[in-house]
């Protein structure tokens, strides 16, 4: 991506910024507990501060931008060690400007819609989930696990993070494998992990997602099998509390 493509990119994403925020976040002051945003640590990271204001469109695209831009600067600078280019020097240096430039503006779209922000009221008993479906999904989608991690499904965030890892290193281990012999062994298993790896964040966001919806659901709803009074036939019970 050249730099023009990227100039004409962020000037796409200024322009429809103003369309984009109110939609997702249909519920913006209607429902809310207090007015304010009350900043996180992680919100310095690219996209974060828009994850938790349940801004989920763009804050996929200030993360996606922002590490595209950073991992290109990084990409153009290996080369440059390697070769010893001016050219791959100024790129890395361009995208790195850039990179920081777009990080730079998501943290003040963070603060300048924090400033008037209403956090969504979630109550057990309500038709708003306690937790946010697509901002788990979202968060597994950013960081392995994180998801199931937010629903408070600990084991699952330890058991997708570490088979992530694991797929991911095996991707690795074999596209450098291929790089080093050019057996052709090598570039079926990183093509058939890659779409291992794929399949493994589909079901860990759409698990983390599910599981939003489902958060706390044992606390309402009430599951019983016994044997029946006069034959013995075994009887479910389901009871829900509103």
């Amino acid at each position: 991506m050249s730099i023009a493509g990227i100039k004409k990119y962020i000037a796409l994403i200024l322009l429809l910024s103003p369309f984009l925020a109110p939609a997702q976040n249909p519920d913006l002051g209607k429902k809310a507990t207090k007015t304010g945003y009350e900043w996180q640590l992680t919100d310095a990271l690219p996209g974060l501060a828009q994850l938790h204001q349940e801004r989920f469109v763009k804050s996929a695209l200030l993360y996606g931008g922002a590490w595209y831009l950073y991992g290109s600067a990084a990409g153009a600078y290996n080369r440059y060690r390697q070769n010893g280019l001016a050219t791959d020097r100024d790129a890395s240096w361009r995208y790195a400007l850039w990179g920081a430039a777009w990080h730079g503006l998501g943290l003040l779209d963070g603060w300048y819609y924090g400033r008037h922000y209403r956090a969504p009221k979630r109550e057990l008993y309500s038709d708003t989930p306690l937790k946010s479906p697509w901002g788990a999904a979202m968060r597994s989608l950013f960081f392995p696990g994180w998801g199931q991690w937010y629903n408070e499904s600990y084991y699952k965030a330890v058991f997708y993070f570490g088979l992530t890892t694991a797929v991911g290193y095996t991707v690795y281990h074999n596209d450098r494998l291929y790089r080093e012999t050019g057996a052709e062994t090598y570039k079926d298993q990183r093509s058939r992990y890659f779409w291992y790896l794929g399949l493994n964040y589909l079901f860990m966001v759409l698990d983390a997602q599910v599981d939003a919806w489902l958060f706390k659901f044992d606390e309402v709803a009430r599951f019983d099998v016994y044997p029946g009074r006069y034959d013995g036939t075994l009887m479910f019970k389901m009871e829900f509390s509103f």
